[in-house]
């Protein structure tokens, strides 16, 4: 029976292993997390770093060993696998893998400056397949870093990456489909622009053509090597900060979203007016930004944001327009790798708006690293709202804890922005979001003082949007309601 229990363990443990190639990011990212655990365990740490090495060994695209070592960026120091023992179990070195184990143990595996393709014979032709699919597989930022490189140096970036594409498919025959149809009703959903939040098996491929030209372009084209690096984290799999901080349960002071406050900006208002009643904050904080996903019988898809705002005494809101959302503030990583750090300081003045009177101030900001890591694109997507910089006189510093995201002013708790994502799906509408909750609070302090500052008086945008349609197979259509309204909510 002993033996028969300690089977199933590692059956359990080759089989959450292989999930790390799950075509659905949000999986990846929670099996990354759990089999960091798995190595933790006293019990079954032995078997677990054996398992993970020996699947590591077998890797034979440079992006399944870098979706492998998102695995390390999770697990605590003291239960790493020995060094010597990860460097001889990664057969498909890249630069990016080398960037990432330096920052998890401090040295340098190498090894990956050969590992491409070699030049492009003059008869090659790129295969329409990769040059159709080159944004659709993968984000844009790729092809446009290897344009941009292209047209600040003269060479061939993007023939090239076609080519180690090309090197790939006729080594390796991957499949390529164009959808993933075996997790959404295709018929379904075919002509009703959902889309959804998917890494199929051409993204392994198309990660790895890109990682393989950057190696020729050091190696070849003497592209300095820490410039070629910070290229390379556009393909980070993990942000190193942001692994440690998970969803919590929706907060209960928030109620289930019913489908009639969908009906009238009245109805809208004394929805948005009882959420913020009853909002509950922690550790002197309230909240300052909600964003609540919705779904009922009537439509599979919506959500409600509200959003804090600073306006001037006189301050009127121009007419059909809610400019409080989704105001981006970019933040440059300390050591590009992990969400944490000292938070820029921008100029409040280019964060005034204007309405048809007055001047408003949005009172959070979507915090974007300049290198994210594409697991967390559920939450990039929805926006990791956090209390803006211009509103503190401090400096203010990002610190990822497990429940939540921390801003601190000279040590002092700020700010906080937490996720939920109880009644998450990996499809959203056009223009939409998955199914992502998130509130970020401020405190009650720094509000008074923001105020008092800038001469301002809180405010706040509600902004429902729900997607419906007429029948099973007609097109989603957007609907979308935004109030504004003066309430003080501080505790």
């Amino acid at each position: 029976m002993a033996v028969l229990k300690i089977r199933q363990a590692r059956s359990t443990i080759r089989m959450l292993i292989e999930r790390i190639n799950w075509p659905v990011r949000m999986v990846r990212l929670q099996v990354a997390r759990k089999f960091a655990d798995v190595l933790a365990s006293p019990r079954f740490r032995r078997d677990a770093q054996r398992i993970f090495l020996g699947w590591l060994k077998t890797r034979r695209l440079e992006s399944e060993v870098v979706s492998g070592l998102a695995v390390l960026s999770c697990t605590s120091e003291q239960y790493l696998p020995k060094f010597q023992e990860l460097k001889t179990s990664i057969r498909q070195s890249s630069i990016l893998a080398d960037v990432m184990i330096r920052n998890i143990y401090g040295r340098s595996i190498g090894g990956w400056l050969e590992a491409h393709s070699g030049g492009v014979p003059p008869s090659f032709h790129p295969d329409k397949y990769f040059t159709k699919y080159k944004s659709a597989h993968v984000p844009g930022i790729l092809a446009r870093e290897l344009i941009r490189l292209e047209d600040e140096s003269g060479l061939p970036f993007m023939r090239q990456w076609s080519f180690e594409w090309h090197s790939i498919q006729a080594a390796l025959n991957v499949p390529r489909p164009s959808y993933p149809y075996y997790f959404m009703d295709w018929p379904e959903y075919r002509e009703s622009g959902v889309e959804g939040q998917f890494s199929l098996r051409q993204c392994d491929v198309y990660r790895s053509a890109f990682l393989r030209t950057l190696a020729h372009a050091v190696s070849r084209w003497k592209m300095p090597t820490d410039y070629a690096a910070f290229v390379a984290l556009y393909s980070l799999p993990v942000n190193r900060g942001l692994v440690r901080v998970k969803p919590i349960r929706r907060p209960p002071w928030l109620p289930m979203m019913q489908e009639q406050f969908a009906g009238s900006n009245v109805a809208i208002k004394r929805l948005v007016m009882e959420i913020l009643v009853r909002a509950r904050g922690t550790r002197g904080l309230v909240p300052i930004c909600i964003k609540m996903p919705l779904q009922t019988a009537g439509f599979p898809f919506g959500e409600l944001w509200i959003a804090a705002s600073f306006v001037s005494r006189d301050y009127a809101p121009a007419e059909n327009k809610s400019p409080v959302f989704e105001r981006s503030l970019p933040f440059p990583l300390p050591d590009e790798i992990t969400f944490e750090g000292s938070l820029p300081k921008p100029d409040v003045a280019r964060f005034r708006i204007k309405g048809s009177r007055g001047l408003l101030v949005p009172a959070s900001l979507d915090v974007w690293p300049i290198q994210s890591g594409f697991w967390h694109n559920d939450y990039f997507q929805l926006g990791l709202s956090l209390p803006a910089p211009y509103l503190f006189s401090g400096s203010l510093n990002v610190q990822c804890r497990e429940k939540s995201i921390e801003l601190r002013e000279d040590k002092n708790l700020v700010g906080s922005v937490s996720i939920w994502h109880d009644d998450w799906t990996p499809l959203y509408p056009k223009d939409g979001r998955t199914r992502c909750g998130l509130v970020a609070s401020m405190s009650s302090e720094a509000i008074s003082r923001a105020e008092h500052d800038l001469g301002v008086k809180l405010a706040w945008y509600g902004r429902l949007r729900v997607w419906r349609r007429e029948k099973d197979y007609t097109p989603f259509n957007l609907e979308e309601r935004t109030i504004f309204f003066r309430h003080r909510l501080i505790r």
